[in-house]
């Protein structure tokens, strides 16, 4: 975990975004939260609002980087928590608690009036990816999209892969995670967006390629729903989302789901400052 990554978390403004520092409930902890929106109302609340679930180590302040596409270059609002124990958020982590901050988070966009009426999107890499299907799991018809990066299909089939000695007592694992399971339950309306670092050295290619297939194979051709996946050569557990045609792929899919026939243009940006503070 990034040192000091339990006292220092960076803001929004360090990114040029504006932003509400937020406080929310989550069962008996208060966890943090930021939220980006767009300063004139009406582009706020005619465009997608995607929350972003982090991966296991540091904070939501590591991910502003990635924010900061969402929000500039590709229109959306944004909203950031770190999940309890992480950051500046009470509490300890565990699998049942960021259950809860998951559900904290998306209540309060289906609440705030400038996101209340907007497509939610959910983005999450690697646990942040389980996090993203257990809640549109139980949440199918508030969820338009999900977008998964490096994320496993369960906690006790991943064991064996980074830790093999343990191989045999993979019964007693509390934390589950059981994505495998819980992606069949996510509603055929939701679109899904697979991205693979094909180099992957934390949770096998083979995780992400059996969730892709679990939803490929539970939509008919005739649904208007849309499931993609794009893999990225070179890209591995930490640093796929600097990969050449990540955010291309991405927005090719939020173009794709969009309700609007907006023609496409090019999208440009740096990849520097996503190299430089994004941290996994």
């Amino acid at each position: 975990m990034p040192a000091d990554s339990r006292s220092v978390v960076m803001t929004p403004n360090e990114f040029d975004m504006p932003y509400q520092d937020i406080t929310l409930q989550s069962g008996a902890y208060k966890i943090k939260a930021y939220l980006i929106t767009h300063p004139s109302s009406q582009t706020s609340r005619s465009r997608p609002t995607v929350i972003i679930f982090h991966a296991n180590a540091g904070n939501m302040g590591h991910r502003l980087p990635l924010a900061q596409v969402f929000y500039k270059n590709l229109n959306t609002n944004v909203l950031m928590v770190s999940y309890r124990g992480y950051g500046k958020s009470e509490g300890v982590p565990s699998e049942a608690g960021i259950r809860i901050d998951a559900r904290a988070a998306l209540k309060f966009i289906q609440q705030h009036p400038l996101t209340s009426s907007t497509n939610v999107i959910l983005y999450g890499q690697s646990i942040g990816g389980a996090v993203c299907i257990d809640l549109a799991k139980d949440y199918p018809d508030s969820i338009h999209a999900l977008i998964l990066e490096n994320t496993f299909t369960s906690i006790p089939q991943l064991i064996p892969s980074i830790i093999p000695l343990l191989t045999p007592f993979t019964f007693l694992c509390t934390e589950k995670w059981n994505s495998g399971e819980s992606i069949k339950k996510i509603g055929k309306s939701v679109h899904t967006l697979f991205l693979s670092g094909r180099q992957d050295e934390i949770v096998p290619v083979s995780h992400m390629e059996s969730l892709y297939r679990t939803v490929k194979e539970d939509r008919d051709e005739k649904l208007s729903s849309i499931c993609t996946w794009k893999s990225f050569p070179h890209g591995t557990h930490n640093d796929t989302c600097i990969s050449p045609d990540y955010w291309n792929s991405v927005a090719d899919f939020l173009n794709q789901i969009s309700q609007t026939n907006q023609q496409k243009e090019p999208l440009e940006w740096s990849y520097e400052e996503i190299n430089k503070h994004h941290l996994m």
